[in-house]
């Protein structure tokens, strides 16, 4: 089973562009694969607390071990030859990740702080062989829905992309990438969202 390890060379994947990110890796069958599987692990997380309670913590475990789950295994409904690797560890020990398109990719709710471990902090200081992608959810205050999803690339101190992830299927089907040479105002475009900040992000 490979693992995260830190890179002997890390800048050898070159400078990351935000920018060609979205351009390049994101479209309505990544943000329905990605959004569709939280949410239903959200779902899922709630139905089952509907039968046994679970304090916050078994929720936030629960949620986050089930959207790693449905990510996998709707995996199975993307087009095209290309598939993500997936890389697991039923005893927890490990960091669940994925890696798709050429970058690493891992899960992250909201506002929740990093262990510390050696792997996070070489995932936050972008030191392994890929650029790794932080896909993180955030529930809602009342608690009864993910209120957003969306795609980060965390660098030390800063962020250098926020990438907001439509969430409802009208946006979804909406996504068009930006192309300067159409000039027709009618075509509806979801409008990428995305951001720098030099703020610390914990992961």
């Amino acid at each position: 089973m490979i693992h995260f390890q830190n890179s002997l060379f890390p800048d050898n994947k070159g400078t990351f562009d935000p920018e060609v990110f979205v351009r390049e890796h994101i479209n309505e069958h990544v943000a329905e694969w990605i959004t569709s599987s939280i949410k239903s692990a959200f779902s899922n997380m709630l139905n089952m607390c509907e039968i046994q309670p679970l304090t916050l913590r078994a929720q936030s475990d629960v949620l986050h071990d089930g959207a790693f789950a449905q990510i996998m295994q709707n995996a199975s409904l993307l087009p095209g030859d290309i598939k993500p690797m997936f890389y697991s560890d039923i005893s927890g020990n490990k960091k669940q990740y994925f890696e798709f398109n050429g970058y690493f990719y891992v899960l992250r709710k909201s506002g929740v702080i990093s262990n510390g471990t050696r792997i996070d902090k070489a995932i936050q200081n972008q030191e392994l062989d890929k650029h790794v992608i932080t896909i993180e959810y955030t529930i809602s205050p009342l608690r009864d829905s993910i209120s957003s999803i969306s795609f980060k690339y965390i660098k030390g101190d800063g962020t250098e992309l926020d990438y907001i992830l439509p969430t409802s299927s009208s946006e979804i089907s909406s996504i068009t990438l930006p192309d300067n040479s159409n000039t027709d105002s009618s075509t509806e475009t979801y409008t990428p969202r995305f951001k720098k900040s030099n703020h610390k992000k914990a992961l």
